[in-house]
């Protein structure tokens, strides 16, 4: 991000917040609004600079350009949002849609953007609804699996219902995977223990987080993928649990991963 960039992107940081520093970048009645006056002969370049969208309404009055197009963070968690729409009782959290207003304008600019927010603003929303608003492809990293599981089973899936047709899969390593080839000898299953053997039964996903009772560790270890994985030169690679949920993360809207 060039000088220039970086002093827009400023301008937007605090317009986002609704503390605009200049009047050149603001954000009212739900809009992004950028004011460009003089320097018409760059007009065109300043306004890709600034990531106005191609479909913004642009107006002329003398020498001042004036460009508008809607804020997404505000029709998602404004009063009168989306979100407001199916949650009875739903209050703004400013920070929150300060950060998904911010969000936007990095995409928009094709900008990088570092946010720092504290417990209980709302962050997975704020940056995951912008994502799938804007139709972007959304890898998101947590630091712990709890964080995942809870964006994967409950927020992700909250979402869904106000973009509907979004994809969301779970993206983690091999040894997180019951091994098809450990688990079924010669057509017969082969687990350590008779809990194990049910649960092995009735999943879908092989995915050993959805384990629902304490495993020993040990006999985790004799049923999931390990480094003696042969990939597509095992027998069992097309009914493989791994490979399955990998070819469907490639395609998903939202690849959630720890």
């Amino acid at each position: 991000m060039d000088k220039l960039q970086s002093i827009i992107m400023d301008i937007w940081s605090s317009a986002c917040q609704d503390a605009p520093t200049r009047p050149s970048g603001v954000v009212q009645d739900g809009n992004f609004i950028l004011r460009i006056s003089g320097n018409r002969a760059n007009w065109t370049d300043l306004c890709h600079r600034a990531g106005v969208p191609s479909d913004a309404t642009q107006t002329i009055d003398g020498d001042t350009l004036t460009a508008q197009w809607p804020s997404l963070a505000d029709q998602i968690f404004g009063k009168d949002g989306l979100i407001a729409q199916r949650l009875a009782n739903y209050e703004v959290r400013l920070p929150q849609l300060h950060m998904a207003r911010l969000v936007q304008r990095a995409i928009e600019m094709n900008a990088p953007a570092v946010i720092e927010a504290g417990t209980g603003v709302g962050k997975s929303y704020a940056y995951a609804a912008i994502c799938l608003a804007m139709g972007k492809k959304v890898i998101i990293s947590t630091s712990n699996k709890a964080l995942q599981m809870q964006l994967y089973k409950k927020d992700l899936p909250f979402l869904q219902t106000l973009f509907p047709g979004k994809t969301v899969a779970l993206a983690v390593g091999k040894r997180n995977y019951a091994c098809r080839a450990k688990c079924e000898v010669d057509g017969v299953q082969r687990l350590p223990t008779t809990e194990l053997a049910q649960w092995y039964a009735a999943t879908e996903t092989g995915n050993t987080e959805e384990i629902p009772f304490a495993v020993d560790y040990k006999d985790l270890a004799k049923l999931t993928v390990d480094d003696e994985c042969t990939g597509k030169h095992c027998p069992l690679y097309y009914q493989c649990f791994y490979y399955a949920a990998r070819d469907v993360a490639k395609s998903a809207d939202v690849r959630c991963s720890a």
